[in-house]
């Protein structure tokens, strides 16, 4: 039998975009925790069948333990439409009978390998995670925030109005990111029904929150504040959560679960990257009036 490096396997199932290493990891979990697997005879007939009927499947299992054996299985199968289905309907067949082991196991692949809805509301690019709001119009949260300049914030701090609604951005997103953490905490551990108990509560509290944004930006001396970039899409959260509503009706492990917990983790850094600019802004404010008040006589 010919084998394939797991290397050469791992770098051709990860540029394909296929599983990515946590489900690959809850797979293999899963495979081990059904008995049949752990029998040295039964892996053999198993594998048998199956590269007996997936006869471009070729790899090496000589020498290796088990949890890298079903790593490296899981991922060779990915190239061969049905093949890890197979292999895990034998298993029950065989051996397992309906077991709990391999009722976990079929519910976790399920899980994984649900399909996306067509309309999805959100995609990864490269350099930002894309939401698409219920006008079909895209808006963005960016993977890395632009520097600010010094010179950016001087602009801002010698002026009271301006300093004002910095103030009040800090003051409502401090606000929105308590009233966040309960339904954060789920998204990001997987308790999605949690979620789904919460998450109508604080959809109000951004609209709320976005209401009293929209004030702020109507403000005559508010342009050059939203200028900066984690301040001007601050308005772009009440339209995550109405994707976080629409992705949390699926399972945590599928694809679309995982890129929901994405987004949840990129509301809570927007939120703090806001709370750190306007303390950074207002920092400065008190360290320049600080300095002219010991320069005076």
């Amino acid at each position: 039998m010919n084998s394939i490096k797991i290397q050469l396997c791992l770098r051709k199932i990860m540029s394909k975009d296929k599983l990515n290493p946590q489900q690959i990891s809850l797979l293999t979990t899963k495979f081990l925790e059904c008995s049949c697997c752990r029998t040295v005879d039964n892996r053999k007939i198993l594998f048998f069948l199956l590269l007996n009927k997936y006869q471009g499947i070729t790899i090496s299992f000589d020498n290796l333990n088990l949890a890298t054996i079903f790593h490296a299985l899981i991922i060779a199968c990915q190239d061969h439409y049905g093949a890890l289905s197979f292999f895990i309907d034998t298993m029950d067949e065989l051996y397992e009978k309906n077991s709990i082991s391999i009722q976990e196991l079929k519910t976790t692949y399920k899980q994984i390998f649900s399909t996306p809805p067509a309309n999805a509301r959100v995609r990864s690019e490269p350099t930002r995670l894309v939401i698409i709001c219920n006008n079909n119009c895209q808006r963005f949260i960016p993977n890395q925030f632009p520097d600010i300049q010094e010179s950016e914030i001087k602009n801002i701090i010698i002026y009271t109005q301006k300093l004002h609604i910095c103030k009040k951005i800090h003051t409502l997103c401090e606000k929105l990111a308590r009233d966040y953490i309960d339904l954060y905490q789920y998204i990001m551990s997987g308790e999605f029904d949690k979620a789904k108990e919460t998450i109508q509560q604080f959809h109000k509290k951004c609209n709320e929150f976005t209401v009293n944004l929209t004030i702020l930006k109507k403000d005559n001396h508010s342009y050059q504040v939203f200028l900066f970039q984690p301040f001007d899409i601050l308005d772009i959260i009440p339209h995550c959560i109405t994707c976080l509503e629409h992705i949390i009706d699926f399972p945590p492990q599928n694809t679309y679960g995982l890129l929901g917990k994405d987004l949840a983790k990129r509301i809570n850094d927007l939120l703090f990257e806001a709370l750190r600019l306007a303390d950074r802004i207002l920092q400065n404010y008190f360290n320049l009036n600080l300095t002219e008040g010991d320069s005076n006589p």
